[in-house]
This record gives structure tokens, sequence and C-alpha cells, in this order.
């Protein structure tokens, strides 16, 4: 490994792919690390000297394939879950004091497993950008104990569950932070924030899944510049 990394990117980069559209692992006689091998070596690199390393990590991507290595089990070949680097990235986290950038895609599943995670998570002092793409009621908690005050969130889609009713959507205190809101499958979430706050530094929003209130964003986002519709996107009709 290179003595600086400052943004490293770990799994599949496509992440317009679901759990179903991954692809059928092909056999290679060559051998070949997977996501989870990956990241253990570069949280093992990483901690052998953090003093010297951490201060310069600035953007970490963790994502489609990064908890993921090929199943031959039965009939089907396919992918199975592997969160066995989750303690190296929670202490990983704990040290990567000048991370700005962090993406995980598996977030939710993965703080399911090892809630040491998302408590680093929240201690991270200086996070800009946060994209948890899989969500559910860990990644909310994280999310409304954020140390940081990041100006772009991403979520993704909802997966753990039936969605609660009511407000849980843990932004209002990022309300002069947030600049860019990214909603991609799970834009029902939108819903509690458009009903109890102003957001008057948010330039950007982009929006897929059903939404309701869609008569309300002009109001909740003054200074809009930019609304970007996914093509999941839809709207309820509203009484």
């Amino acid at each position: 490994m290179p003595r600086i990394l400052s943004d490293v990117t770990i799994g599949d980069p496509d992440e317009e792919k679901s759990d179903e559209g991954r692809d059928v692992p092909v056999p290679n006689s060559k051998p070949r690390l997977e996501g989870p091998d990956r990241l253990e070596m570069f949280c093992t690199f990483m901690l052998a000297d953090p003093k010297s390393r951490m201060r310069h990590l600035r953007a970490l991507r963790l994502l489609d394939l990064a908890f993921a290595r090929p199943s031959n089990t039965g009939f089907r070949d396919g992918w199975d879950a592997d969160f066995s680097p989750a303690d190296s990235l929670a202490r990983l986290l704990h040290e990567a004091t000048n991370l700005r950038v962090l993406h995980i895609r598996d977030a939710e599943p993965l703080f399911q497993s090892h809630p040491s995670v998302y408590e680093a998570l929240a201690e991270l002092p200086n996070l800009k950008e946060l994209s948890l793409y899989y969500i559910g009621n860990f990644c909310l908690k994280a999310i409304s104990l954020l140390r940081s005050r990041p100006a772009i969130i991403e979520n993704g889609l909802w997966k753990d569950g039936p969605r609660p009713q009511g407000d849980v959507t843990p932004f209002g205190q990022y309300i002069n932070s947030f600049q860019h809101i990214k909603l991609w499958e799970c834009g029902c979430m939108l819903e509690s924030v458009v009903d109890r706050f102003i957001w008057p530094n948010v330039h950007t929003l982009d929006i897929g899944g059903r939404i309701a209130k869609i008569s309300e964003l002009a109001h909740a986002f003054p200074n809009l510049r930019r609304l970007t519709f996914s093509l999941e996107f839809s709207v309820k009709q509203e009484t």
C-alpha cells in the first residue's frame, strides 16, 4: 500500500445494484481479495501507525460488496453478508478525526450486528458528507447522535421492516448545516422534514420513492436551486 491514503473506496462503485441485481460470482482460478478482506487489510495498515497515517484520511467509501463474499450453498450461487471487519472499522473510525466523507452502503445491517461502528461514526468531529444507503432505526439513531454537522446527507432504501409512523427523521438539529439532501428510495422520510422545519441553506434536493405534500417543498426549501426526481419517484394524492 502507498504510505499516504487520503481517499479510499472499497467495493463495487456501481451503486445502482440492488441485492437482487448483484452479479452471480464467476469462478476464477486466480486468488482474489473479497471486499471484507480488503477492508480488514486497509484497517490493519492504517491502525499499524495511526499517528502518521490517519491524519491524511479524508474520504472512505464502503460500497456494494464491501461486506459480502461469494457463497456456494445449495443449488444457487450468490453472496453472503460478512461483517467480520466491523470491529477493525470501528477502531479506525475512532482514530479518523480528519475524515470528511463517509459512505456505507450496507449501513443498517452493519449497525444492527455491530453497534460499535455507528457509535464510532457518531463521534467523528469533522464529517461533511454522510451516505448511509440501506437505512433503518439504527441508522436514524446514528444520525441523531452525530457530533459533526454535515452539509450533505444521503439515504437510500429503508431496510428494517415496516417504517414507523410519525416523525422518525432526525434531521432537525442540522437545519443550519445541511446544504444537499438525498433521499433516493425513501422519499417518504421527507414528510417529517417539510412538516416541521424551514431549511434556509439547502440548495439541492434529490428525492425518490413515494412522497406526500409535494406542494410544501417551496415553503420548506426557500433557497432551493436544484431539484432531482429519481425514476422511482411518485406523489401521493394530497387532501
